[in-house]
């Protein structure tokens, strides 16, 4: 339910009677007017009327700030301020970002060096194909700036020569730029390669298909073994790889890859070997959970839906069948239904040793109403609040649907 707030009003002349608390709101009813209070000023402060002399204040002072801005000249401005640009100023302050005093007289452009800047930009001619070289390029033959994108990847040796001693590698998306410095020399320009894709250039150094043995990854030193045998926890990289080269190559035409297991260095009497047979698995020593240490399924045979259940005393998983365990809440050794049998709607508290059936009117009351300290009914409280009485002995409804700061 919305609340009614009114705040303390009055008529104006009362104002003069009381000095209002800092924050309080007054109203004069017939004046029309709002006062606040900041607990010095008798009768508060008039807040329509400071806005209305705040306002006055700044319309005139905005008038005046117009007046000057319309009627302002450059001769109004010191030059050194450099508000504002003349012809001069301009064109000095394009010329110092240049770093270039020369003014140029064969050009377009205002300036020897921008000229240069612009006439050496990068120019887009289509696309090339490496793996013919076609257009032709060839070094020292060419416009400084010129490029082409690679559209077919390939192998290029652009040296007058072309005798493959420089030799680039090129894929699809790759540039291939005529570059000059100063377009005359005295080094001729050359074409070169701009990286625009992310295919992988090589691989070992090798190019194309490649296949890499042994020797392409592996230290100096490494040798394939001459015959298949077992991988020992104590040979070095190189003799491991070595073996196991020898024996994937043997296992690819029906052999097999033995490795030691490494059990403090030493061989045991079991599963000496991890092995891998094509088509056999026969040599592989297969367990049962029987098997393990801590299992015992020989006292008590596992019959259909048994399960393991730890023997806390022996120490062990044990089989254990569904009818031996707990199925009903007074099977825990913590509850007790035998010496008060439970009725119907009872609930269930722990006692201090048990838990043990109760009757629902021995837990307490269940409502609001029915506490022996709040009221006993909610009848015509609707939109009440909730308080502490007088005493401090009880809690009582109040009505606060209307606040009511009263008159003066």
């Amino acid at each position: 339910m919305p609340q009614t707030i009114l705040i303390k009003r009055g008529a104006a002349a009362g104002l003069n009677l009381f000095t209002p608390l800092g924050g309080e709101l007054i109203w004069t009813t017939d004046t029309k007017r709002l006062y606040v209070g900041d607990g010095v000023t008798v009768g508060g402060i008039d807040l329509i009327g400071g806005v209305e002399t705040n306002v006055a204040t700044n319309v005139a002072n905005i008038t005046t700030v117009n007046t000057r801005i319309d009627n302002l000249t450059t001769s109004d401005i010191a030059e050194g301020s450099n508000l504002y640009y003349t012809d001069v100023r301009a064109d000095g302050r394009i010329q110092t970002a240049i770093s270039d005093t020369t003014t140029s007289t064969s050009t377009l452009w205002s300036s020897d060096k921008i000229s240069s800047v612009i006439l050496s930009g990068v120019s887009y001619q289509g696309h090339w194909d490496a793996s013919t070289n076609t257009p032709n390029l060839v070094d020292a033959t060419g416009t400084n700036g010129d490029f082409y994108i690679c559209n077919a990847p390939g192998t290029v040796d652009f040296s007058v020569a072309q005798d493959g001693s420089n030799q680039i590698i090129f894929a699809v998306g790759d540039y291939v730029i005529f570059t000059d410095d100063d377009g005359a020399g005295p080094t001729p320009g050359v074409w070169e390669k701009s990286i625009n894709s992310n295919d992988v250039q090589s691989v070992n150094g090798q190019l194309g298909t490649v296949v890499l043995g042994g020797s392409d990854i592996l230290a100096t030193g490494y040798a394939k073994a001459v015959v298949n045998s077992t991988i020992l926890v104590t040979d070095t990289l190189n003799e491991a790889i070595g073996k196991l080269e020898k024996g994937i190559e043997d296992a690819q035409s029906g052999g097999e890859v033995n490795v030691q297991a490494d059990w403090a260095n030493a061989v045991p009497a079991d599963d000496a070997y991890i092995l891998n047979k094509p088509g056999d698995l026969t040599d592989l020593n297969l367990h049962s959970i029987g098997e393990l240490l801590d299992v015992d399924t020989t006292t008590t045979s596992p019959v259909q839906d048994d399960f393991l259940a730890w023997d806390g005393i022996n120490s062990k998983w044990v089989t254990t069948s569904p009818a031996a365990s707990t199925n009903a809440f007074d099977d825990l050794t913590d509850v007790d239904m035998t010496t008060v049998v439970p009725s119907s709607n009872d609930l269930i508290a722990f006692d201090g040793s048990n838990w043990v059936p109760i009757a629902p009117g021995l837990v307490g009351s269940t409502n609001f109403e029915a506490l022996t300290d709040t009221p006993n009914t909610y009848a015509g409280s609707a939109g009440f609040t909730v308080k502490v009485n007088a005493g401090g002995t009880a809690l009582e409804f109040i009505d606060t649907t209307t606040v009511d700061g009263g008159t003066f």
